[in-house]
């Protein structure tokens, strides 16, 4: 790891800004084929990305912040598949009051950099390359309601495409209709209908989103 890969983590703002000054190489990756920006994006560190008073990280990367790493992903990609992860942590019976309270502040820094993210540059159009996910599809798989919601308002009068495109053959009303009930399948199938989800739309062995509904 880069000396600047090593501050990111360790979430030394001073020392990245530093080092960035110094012309630190912002592109450089880990052996997973992370950047600082997508190690900033997927631990939440928006305090990390908010170096200096004229703003951001971004503004000294050359590449904006829709860069894709080695797995496919994007960095907005990496903020909203750990804040799913938070989220299935907080779903977890043994999880303690106090770690519960932890779950949430991490929530809540991950919901911050993934507007910041946003704010400056990163698309929410950006697919991953190995399944052709967007956020859409990625929200939508764990049953995250605010992020969702979030999301379709940001596409709002823009993109027909964005709330029915495919990954693997299936729509995100597909994914919505396939979840079980308590992860919030009504809720996410009501809010897909109300942007513009099109539920005639057929995936891959011929089904509409209504044949994907589990039993019962």
């Amino acid at each position: 790891q880069t000396p600047l890969l090593v501050a990111v983590t360790a979430r030394h703002e001073a020392i990245v800004h530093d080092l960035i000054q110094a012309g630190a190489d912002v592109n450089a990756v880990d052996n997973k084929g992370q950047s600082a920006l997508h190690l900033a994006a997927t631990y939440g560190y928006t305090q990390v990305l908010q170096v200096g008073e004229v703003g951001c990280i971004f503004l000294a990367l050359p590449s904006p912040p829709s860069h894709v790493s080695f797995p496919g992903h994007t960095p907005l990609h990496c903020a909203v598949l750990a804040h799913n992860s938070l989220l299935r942590e907080q779903g977890r019976q043994a999880v303690s009051e106090e770690q519960h309270r932890e779950l949430q502040q991490q929530s809540r820094e991950l919901e911050s950099c993934i507007h910041l993210l946003v704010q400056t540059g990163a698309s929410i159009y950006s697919r991953d390359v190995k399944s052709n996910k967007t956020v859409l599809h990625y929200t939508v798989q764990d049953g995250n309601v605010s992020l969702l919601r979030y999301f379709l308002e940001l596409n709002a009068f823009k993109s027909e495409d964005f709330v029915n495109n495919k990954a693997h053959g299936n729509t995100a009303l597909h994914m919505a209709a396939a979840l079980p009930g308590d992860k919030n399948q009504k809720e996410m199938i009501q809010l897909l209908l109300e942007h513009g989800a099109d539920p005639s739309i057929r995936n891959l062995d011929n089904d509409q989103p209504i044949h994907m509904a589990p039993p019962g």
